[in-house]
């Protein structure tokens, strides 16, 4: 397939890049080659395909943020990767395997945000654990899954307020919105 060509070409531009290891981004096209492949995956249905790939991003993503361990670019990187992982197995049914990957990626989130507080992206990336932990949860946790929902909402609305026009912000409110209906089975009065 298409896809497969492309992630054999990604594979090769990685593989003459190990000469230039020091590099920074060389590894990174690879991730994301493996990335949008997954992605296709997973709008597929076909989570079982997608799984050998991520854990392959995963763990480049890992080894990437080794080489350069205090970069948040990096460690962000890690975040989605543990994040999109965890979707994988929830999407399989396997929410005690996706637990550790949200919670991994939640802390370090919080970790960057700490360091860069003003910055509404960092808060967005706190929200989405925080969303994706809440969709874990769901109906059979329910206290966890509302002390998540409502710190991700108090997150989205303080987003919203101090970043008007910010399209992230206003996506995120409305995935909020559609979480609500969900997981509370009304609709929200926010």
């Amino acid at each position: 397939t298409l896809f497969s060509k492309s992630l054999e070409m990604s594979r090769t531009y990685v593989q003459g890049d190990l000469d230039n290891p020091d590099d920074p981004d060389y590894p990174t096209d690879l991730s994301i080659a493996l990335d949008r492949i997954c992605g296709v995956f997973m709008a597929q249905g076909k989570p079982e395909q997608a799984a050998p790939l991520f854990d392959e991003g995963l763990e480049r993503s890992r080894a990437i943020l080794l080489r350069d361990p205090d970069n948040p670019d990096r460690q962000r990187d890690l975040t989605v990767s543990l994040v999109k992982m965890g979707d994988v197995f929830l999407a399989q049914g396997k929410p005690e395997q996706a637990a550790p990957l949200f919670d991994e990626s939640l802390a370090m989130s919080r970790a960057i945000l700490l360091r860069d507080p003003d910055n509404p992206d960092r808060q967005s990336d706190v929200v989405i654990g925080l969303l994706s932990l809440a969709e874990m949860y769901g109906p059979l946790q329910k206290d966890k899954a509302t002390a998540c929902f409502q710190e991700a909402k108090d997150l989205v609305l303080d987003l919203v307020k101090r970043f008007p026009g910010n399209a992230t912000s206003q996506a995120l409110l409305e995935v909020l919105r559609q979480l609500h209906r969900h997981l509370f089975g009304e609709p929200p009065g926010f």
